[in-house]
C-alpha cells in the first residue's frame, strides 16, 4: 500500500509569519495537532501543538491569553521535519510517526511542495482490513 492511497490531499498549513496564537486556533479548530508551515507552496517546516505548549510552559484554555504566542512560527516550528512521497511504501509514514512521535507526516512532491498529510488515523484505517485477515487465516 502507497502514501497516494490513503493521504489527505488539502491539508491545513501555516506560513512561517503567523503567529503561534494563530496555529493554535487553527488546530484548535481543526482538530489538529500539527500543522505544515508551507512558504510559496513550498514545505519549509511543522508545527506540533506540543511545541507551542512548549513556549508557554502549560496548557490551559487561557494559554491563549499568553503574550508570547504572538511570536511567529519560524521561530518555534521544526524546520525538518520528516516527509514521504505519494509512492512511498505506507510503512515509511508508520515508522516516522513510531520513531518520532508524529501524530501526521506532510507528503511532498520532488520540488518539496506539500501534496497531503498522512495522519495515524489513516495508517490505522488502512491496517484494519490487513489485520482482519491475518486474524482470520490465524483463527
Amino acid at each position: 500500500m502507497r502514501i497516494g492511497d490513503v493521504m489527505s490531499t488539502v491539508p491545513v498549513t501555516a506560513k512561517p509569519g503567523e503567529s503561534l496564537r494563530n496555529a493554535l486556533l487553527k488546530m484548535q479548530f481543526e482538530e489538529l495537532s500539527s500543522l505544515p508551515v508551507v512558504w510559496q507552496d513550498r514545505l519549509i517546516g511543522i508545527i506540533m501543538r506540543r511545541d507551542v505548549v512548549k513556549v508557554v510552559g502549560y496548557e490551559h484554555p487561557m494559554m491563549l491569553e499568553d503574550r508570547r504566542l504572538a511570536d511567529p512560527l519560524v521561530e518555534t516550528m521544526c524546520p525538518v521535519p520528516a516527509v514521504v512521497s505519494v509512492g512511498d511504501p505506507l510503512s515509511a509514514a508508520a515508522m516516522y510517526m513510531n520513531v518520532f512521535e508524529l501524530d501526521s507526516v506532510p507528503v511532498v512532491d520532488h520540488r518539496k511542495h506539500l501534496v497531503g498529510l498522512v495522519t495515524q488515523r489513516d495508517v490505522v484505517a488502512a491496517a484494519i482490513p490487513l489485520l482482519e485477515s491475518v486474524e482470520s487465516l490465524a483463527a
